[in-house]
This record gives structure tokens, C-alpha cells and sequence, in this order.
């Protein structure tokens, strides 16, 4: 289905699931169904999954974590101590993204050895385009691995 030919089949998505914000993305072709969640999760629960995690993650290790907010976007940040950021990003005092947007769940936490190097993947991830964020936390390495390739010598 091309891109600009999605309108009917966004009319049968939101027909099947009335009530829900879903939201229609396309990628090179594909029509992907991103379902919004529109309440935000208290910061006790953003602890709670946060530790599911990384249960044995400790104040003054670095990490790089994806943040889902209520609009469907991927917020990507970087750490040192990740339960007091996430308590920033809770009450609005972190950044103005999440302040306008707040976070819904914490998706994945990578750890790293220097906050220099959490710091590096942090901007390596921020310059990624959306479909390859979420092949990376849905784990989908072959998905993941095709958006990599080099794009230098495909026609534009």
C-alpha cells in the first residue's frame, strides 16, 4: 500500500478499534498502527518498570533510556542517575518535552561503562529516525538491519 493511499485503510483501523488513539505511520511502503496511550504513569510504576529492567541498576551508572510518551513519540536521554531523571521527566522538571508530553512507560535501559560513552549513543540514537528506535526496542534485528544500510548510493 503506498503511502499516500492509507486513508481507507485508516478508516477500517479506527472503525475495529473505536475509542483508541491510534495513529497511522508509513514506512517506505508500510502502514504501521501506533496506539497512543493518553494518561500518564505515575512515577512509583515508572520505578517499577524501570527495575524490571535492570533490577540491579545503582545510583552513578551511566545509561542511555527510551522514554515512550503520550503522544507515541520515543524520548531518548542519558543518565547518570536514572530514578531521579525519571522523577524530573515525571513532575515536568527535566526538559520542556517531556513537560508538554508526558511519559507513558520506560521502554529499554542500556548500560555503559562512562557516562561519556552513554552520552555518545545518546546522540548517535537521537540522530536515528523513528522506525529504527523502535526496531531496536522491539528487538527486531532484520527490521533493525535493513534501516541501517547505507542510504549513499540509493537513488534519491
Amino acid at each position: 500500500m503506498a503511502c499516500g493511499r492509507h486513508e481507507e485503510a485508516r478508516r477500517m483501523a479506527l472503525s475495529e478499534v473505536e475509542g483508541l488513539s491510534d495513529k497511522i505511520l508509513c514506512y517506505h511502503g508500510y502502514v504501521i498502527f501506533s496506539h497512543h496511550v493518553t494518561q500518564p504513569m505515575p512515577l512509583g510504576s515508572l520505578l517499577l518498570a524501570a527495575r524490571k529492567i535492570a533490577p540491579s541498576l545503582s545510583r552513578g551508572t551511566p545509561v542511555v533510556y527510551f522514554l515512550r510518551l503520550c503522544s507515541g513519540i520515543t524520548y531518548v536521554g542519558a543518565s547518570i542517575d536514572l530514578e531521579q531523571r525519571l522523577a524530573d521527566h515525571s513532575s515536568g522538571k527535566a526538559c520542556r518535552t517531556t513537560q508538554l508530553d508526558p511519559v507513558v512507560t520506560i521502554l529499554r535501559i542500556e548500560v555503559y561503562s562512562t557516562f561519556a560513552r552513554a552520552r555518545h549513543r545518546e546522540a548517535q540514537l537521537k540522530r536515528w529516525s523513528r522506525a529504527k528506535k523502535e526496531a531496536l526496542v522491539a528487538g527486531n534485528l532484520v527490521c533493525l538491519h535493513r534501516l541501517s544500510k547505507s542510504r549513499e548510493n540509493q537513488p534519491r
